[in-house]
């Protein structure tokens, strides 16, 4: 069974990305993810959840808890906390939160209509 390291070093040669650029993309120096790579660092989830969405693949795949590196899909948006790190969001939850809560886009509420239009959008990407 291939280990985080193996599966590590796999992503980064597949995309031949280098440790500087993962480090520049990702907030996590390249000394650490050489030691993530050789085994020689048990790695922190903060990383994983960060290498995982760079590669867009699972973490149970990291984790070697499933041959399958795919994830459901999820919607992304960056938060102002952590620019470099996207949120998943689901879309149900997103809509069930516009119908029941008032919103704001740049610091002012947004207006009924523009409500109804975010819900009619978030709708067409349910439909089956």
């Amino acid at each position: 069974m291939k280990t985080i390291a193996d599966r590590l070093k796999q992503l980064r040669g597949q995309r031949g990305y280098s440790q500087k650029y993962i480090e520049n993309v990702t907030d996590i120096n390249d000394s650490t993810l050489s030691r993530l790579e050789t085994e020689k660092s048990k790695p922190l989830n903060e990383h994983l959840l960060k290498l995982a969405d760079l590669y867009g693949v699972s973490m149970d795949w990291l984790y070697g808890r499933t041959d399958d590196p795919t994830f459901p899909p999820v919607v992304r948006y960056e938060t102002q906390q952590s620019s470099n790190f996207p949120v998943p969001i689901d879309l149900n939850r997103l809509k069930e939160h516009l119908i029941s809560h008032q919103v704001h886009a740049n610091g002012k509420s947004i207006s009924q209509k523009q409500k109804n239009l975010l819900i009619t959008t978030i709708d067409s990407f349910l439909e089956p």
